[in-house]
């Protein structure tokens, strides 16, 4: 309790400093300026111009318009090189203790909407190969700072907003491949929880079943094949249930590794072979690397 004081008082200490730095400035700005000076708080690090658009619901030339009179003000900052705008932590502080509640849930939201997008741009651009890989883990890790805030916020607010549910449940999907490089295993399982937890809250079977599946996958990457197999069997009923044969060959396939792991081979192949028709049926490029795996288990 006493360290908690402890804190509250510095905060306040602080404020009083920043009111000092940033009032007059502040006054001196018309009322709409500085509702939209006291939005861009909510980015915990630097962003760029369409950043801000998003937050603030506007346009990109109405938006660089008012960046640029906030700039005249000394109140952002702007790196020129990299085209990014950012709040001095202090003037952060003063700008979040003048945003109202409403207006800083919408932005919250806002933002979270807008980087989940960057996230899912990062992944689109690293699956297409080449030199497409480093640039787009580039883009994620200049972004990363605000794309942790976006999906922290839908996870605070998972309960009481079905946007933030939404949010929440496609975090881990527009990162595929790319966050497995950037969150640590367990940190990705929390992520993959809450979006389930969000999957479920707003009975998206679809997407349940997904993130059952990769919970399944990152357990496996634990090394945890046991409890993989809990989660892939779970995400075998599911798809089941919807007719998703393709999900149904995927929890198939990847519970037979899981098996073979734990030294279960009759039945890995059992499910492998199973997994096989389905991707057969259907026509996945999959059924060449069952193909492939089922020639060495049987050779």
């Amino acid at each position: 309790m006493d360290d908690y004081v402890k804190r509250l008082l510095d905060a306040r200490k602080r404020l009083e400093l920043v009111e000092a730095s940033f009032s007059l400035s502040y006054d001196l700005l018309s009322s709409e300026l500085q509702r939209l000076w006291c939005l861009l708080s909510v980015f915990p690090a630097d962003f760029d111009l369409t950043a801000a658009a998003a937050v603030w619901q506007r346009d990109r030339d109405p938006a660089e318009e008012s960046l640029g009179e906030l700039l005249k003000w000394s109140l952002v900052e702007f790196d020129p090189a990299g085209k990014r705008y950012r709040l001095h932590d202090l003037a952060r502080d003063y700008a979040a203790s003048r945003l109202q509640a409403e207006d800083k849930a919408q932005a919250e939201q806002h933002h979270a909407e807008h980087y989940r997008s960057v996230l899912s741009a990062s992944k689109e651009q690293y699956i297409q190969g080449g030199e497409n890989v480093s640039s787009g883990l580039a883009f994620l890790d200049r972004e990363w700072a605000n794309i942790r805030a976006g999906q922290a916020w839908a996870e605070r607010n998972l309960q009481g907003s079905r946007a933030a549910a939404s949010l929440c449940s496609s975090y881990p999907d527009a990162g595929a491949y790319v966050l497995d490089l950037r969150l640590h295993p367990r940190e990705r399982i929390r992520w993959l929880e809450t979006a389930l937890a969000a999957a479920r809250q707003m009975n998206d079977r679809n997407s349940e079943g997904v993130h059952l599946g990769n919970l399944g996958s990152a357990y496996a990457d634990l090394g945890d094949a046991r409890k993989a197999i809990e989660y892939y069997q779970q995400a075998l009923a599911i798809a089941r249930e919807i007719g998703d044969r393709r999900g149904e060959g995927n929890a198939l396939w990847n519970m037979s590794l899981a098996l073979d792991r734990l030294g279960k081979r009759d039945e890995a192949v059992k499910l492998a072979q199973d997994a096989l028709a389905i991707y057969q049926q259907i026509e996945s490029p999959a059924a060449e690397l069952v193909r492939r795996q089922l020639a060495q288990w049987q050779g």
